[in-house]
């Protein structure tokens, strides 16, 4: 199911909305069937301290966007497009998944 994530690779080159829109909404999809693996890895971590593990990756992540959130920014106002930036976002989907 994770894999579906990898549809957002060919969301910049579909030009109609409603294919455009079935992508995202797959791409979301794919994307919530992370998050039991991801909660079930947090508590297999550590029964003891489950809160404490799930809260700092948490933070590491939201510390990952705000470092990421400007330099993709730069990217859109300097390419003039969201290409090279939904390439990142589904790559990196496609090593999570």
């Amino acid at each position: 199911m994770a894999m579906l994530t990898t549809l957002c690779l060919a969301v910049p080159f579909v030009s109609q909305t409603w294919m455009m829109l079935g992508l995202l909404l797959a791409v979301g999809f794919g994307a919530l069937g992370v998050f039991p693996c991801y909660y079930s890895f947090s508590q297999d971590l550590t029964t003891r301290n489950q809160g404490k593990v799930t809260g700092t990756l948490g933070a590491c992540c939201w510390v990952a966007m705000f470092i990421w959130q400007p330099a993709i920014g730069m990217m859109v106002n300097r390419l003039g497009s969201y290409t090279i930036p939904f390439f990142i976002a589904g790559l990196g989907r496609c090593s999570a998944s």
